[in-house]
């Protein structure tokens, strides 16, 4: 009778788990940590950490002859940070930044993307990892007034 019990009752814990396990959607957005500092009068540094995964996708059309990569050319094309006049915000790649720490970062980013924004500035995000794919991540802000530190942006697929 024991036996009984315990196998019914295994059997509903089974029926439960399979039902929740079937009501879990994965998340398919894309973090990405930014951080605004830096500020003038009239604009902030926006620095964009790129993980080592992001800086090694898609890399090989932008390379020459000699090995080396043209980042400007690939940020331009993969990090597209877009105002409400069309302006696109141009970066340039850095190993270190004054704005996120190592210590945040733990030794796993390829590198940081650094431009500079006008200050109370609506923007879009859009985030390609590989140039001609149909996956994309969107994500709007206004950039800040005041020097904000590092936080980790949820960018959502774009449909």
């Amino acid at each position: 009778m024991k036996a009984f019990l315990w196998l019914v009752l295994l059997g509903i814990l089974g029926v439960c788990f399979y039902y929740i396990l079937l009501s879990m959607k994965p998340d398919e957005s894309r973090m990405i940590a930014i951080a605004f500092g830096n500020s003038t009068d009239d604009a902030v540094e926006m620095h964009v950490e790129m993980s080592m995964t992001m800086a090694d996708m898609d890399v090989y059309p932008y390379m020459d002859d000699a090995g080396g990569t043209d980042w400007a050319r690939w940020a331009k094309d993969h990090y597209v940070v877009i105002d409400d006049a069309g302006n696109q915000v141009d970066f340039a790649r850095r190993m270190k930044s004054s704005l996120i720490s190592e210590r945040d970062t733990r030794g796993l980013e390829g590198g940081f993307l650094v431009g500079s924004v006008p200050k109370d500035t609506h923007y879009t995000f859009t985030y390609i990892p590989v140039v001609g794919e149909p996956e994309k991540f969107e994500y709007e802000f206004t950039s800040p007034t005041e020097d904000t530190g590092r936080t980790r942006f949820s960018f959502q697929p774009v449909k």
